[in-house]
């Protein structure tokens, strides 16, 4: 099956699997505890923080090790929330976030915060002039992601983070999707927070950090009480050999980010050609703005998306942009808030190239695919 669902999750990095399987041998122990082999844990936890800082421009004290993006952004959106309480209770995300945001906003709603959501324009960017006119005096957080989980759009950040820091209010930042695939420098885009999602850039499952700006204007509250590990942000005993596959995915991204190839947006160009070539018939969503590397959101007119991706099964792996209107789920928040129908966004499939996506396999893909699509047309007509 050739691979192309890259934004869903990453095969992980063979050097990272080697640096897991060594600290799972030598480092067994407690990082947190007062002996030798501890502290040789601890001192390769602390070389993975000092990496995943390097990647972001940051400094090493700021990052706190999770469980993943879900957690991060759940600790910087909540953490914040109920350190802030005492300034405000307002709180801005965009429309277009992940559904652990969206999810983690609602149900701060629920306990009687004010949640504002901004909407983004036709090709899923959230202007800065939005959050500006949402801010209020009693404003604690916005959160706004750095590129789009479904189809790329590379948001403002730098532009929105001044407004932020103009009133003062911590910006919040889930870069789970942009992490390995552009430059993140935390002082140039002037936020405070940051998510960050191990298995996104070829890193394992279940390992992720938030960034906490030292000097954040609210620090969040820990969601997790404990032993005090991390400097009592974030308790529990700290998986050695994650953070440790964490530390290595993000050197081997910095070391790709200075590359002159850009492998996965190559890839993509060459499918396009093929889907071009055929005639098939396909709209590319957000195709006005830059997004991320390897990232194709295509509606396909008259094929329903689910439809496309069972003829492909055993063949190609992709995603859906939404389900069948005949299907239970909803469909696309994220479609949806950029004015697609129901029907338009039932017709999406999302598509992700990786850095060992090969030519060979763009062009296979492609075809596959104008055979499905043409498939699931004759069906529904």
């Amino acid at each position: 099956m050739i691979y192309l669902d890259h934004l869903a999750s990453t095969p992980v990095a063979e050097r990272v699997v080697e640096a897991m399987q060594t600290s799972l041998v030598a480092n067994y122990a407690n990082p947190h505890a007062a002996h030798g082999p501890a502290w040789q844990a601890h001192d390769e936890i602390a070389l993975a923080a000092g990496r995943v800082a390097a990647l972001i421009g940051a400094d090493v004290g700021e990052i706190t090790f999770t469980s993943g993006a879900s957690e991060a952004n759940n600790y910087a959106i909540k953490g914040v929330a109920f350190a802030g309480r005492g300034r405000g209770s307002h709180l801005i995300i965009s429309a277009v976030e992940h559904a652990c945001v969206l999810a983690t906003a609602r149900w701060l709603e629920r306990q009687g915060f004010d949640i504002t959501i901004v909407q983004p324009d036709a090709n899923g960017i959230i202007h800065a002039a939005a959050v500006a006119s949402a801010i209020r005096t009693e404003t604690i957080l916005v959160s706004v992601q750095l590129a789009n989980n479904e189809v790329g759009s590379i948001q403002p950040i730098a532009e929105i983070a001044k407004h932020c820091r103009q009133n003062a209010v911590p910006m919040h930042c889930d870069a789970a999707q942009a992490i390995g695939k552009i430059p993140v420098d935390v002082t140039s885009l002037g936020i405070d927070l940051l998510s960050i999602s191990g298995h996104k850039f070829y890193g394992p499952k279940g390992i992720g950090a938030l960034w906490i700006a030292s000097d954040c204007p609210i620090r969040p509250e820990p969601l997790i009480h404990g032993g005090g590990q991390q400097g009592g942000r974030r308790s529990g005993t700290v998986p050695t050999f994650l953070c440790s596959g964490l530390g290595v995915a993000a050197d081997m991204a910095t070391q790709w980010l200075t590359d002159d190839q850009d492998v996965p947006t190559i890839r993509a160009s060459s499918f396009l050609a093929v889907l071009q070539e055929s005639h098939v018939g396909f709209v590319e969503n957000a195709a006005d703005v830059a997004r991320i590397p390897g990232c194709l959101s295509l509606r396909f007119p008259g094929a329903c998306a689910q439809d496309v991706l069972d003829r492909l099964e055993g063949l190609v792996a992709a995603s859906t942009g939404a389900a069948c209107s005949a299907g239970n789920a909803e469909p696309s928040h994220v479609l949806r808030a950029m004015g697609l129908s129901d029907t338009e966004a039932a017709e999406t499939v999302r598509f992700g190239f990786g850095r060992s996506t090969t030519e060979n396999e763009a062009e296979a893909a492609a075809k596959a695919i104008v055979e499905a699509v043409q498939t699931a047309r004759r069906r529904a007509a």
